[in-house]
């Protein structure tokens, strides 16, 4: 099990190496809480610092998972045109496709079991009235990557209040591009020309 201490490690090397900025605007693309983008890399790849991946130009034990998100490429033709030492088209990619099973599912633990496992092996688990999780690696996948990302959240400090803040300025940004902001504050009488 992962301890607090080895994230932080993970997370000063992300911080050191520039990838935070490629988890953050992953997430923003995407949909995907940013810790729970870092916590998949924390899973696959200790974020970019286990010796192993590291000495094998991030590509995994069986040859075929591929990125600092281990994108399999049997199964993900990108991963077989995309140099595996591309952090940021690995992060979008990753982002993208637990996006995708995030919607097929309906819920992140679930997506998190597909990554994983694969869509079908999720869908074969609810066949057999089992849980999906069942089916991945360790069987604890998207359990262990949750505690992860809650690890995370803690360490950097994520709250709704800061969630809000990070977002809200992106939101007043495109609705002012659009005059939509000035007639609000205009309405509300919030504009300096009106005092």
């Amino acid at each position: 099990m992962v301890t607090s201490t080895q994230i932080s490690n993970q997370l000063a090397a992300a911080r050191i190496n520039g990838l935070l900025q490629y988890f953050r605007q992953a997430a923003r693309r995407w949909n995907i809480p940013v810790e729970i983008l870092l916590a998949v890399a924390s899973r696959e790849t200790q974020i970019g610092t286990n010796r192993f991946y590291l000495n094998n130009n991030f590509t995994g034990r069986d040859g075929h998972g591929k990125g600092i998100m281990q994108i399999d490429d049997r199964f993900h033709n990108f991963a077989r045109i995309t140099a595996p030492n591309d952090h940021r088209a690995m992060i979008n990619h990753g982002a993208q496709f637990l996006s995708d099973l995030k919607k097929r599912f309906g819920n992140m633990k679930d997506a998190l079991s597909a990554y994983n496992a694969g869509p079908s092996a999720v869908m074969k688990a609810y066949m057999q009235g089992v849980d999906p999780d069942s089916k991945t690696t360790g069987g604890n996948y998207s359990r262990d990557v949750l505690r992860r990302a809650q690890l995370i959240k803690d360490q950097l400090g994520i709250t709704t209040e800061t969630a809000a803040f990070n977002y809200i300025p992106a939101i007043l940004l495109l609705a002012a591009g659009s005059g939509f902001l000035y007639t609000q504050l205009q309405k509300q009488n919030l504009l300096w020309d009106n005092y």
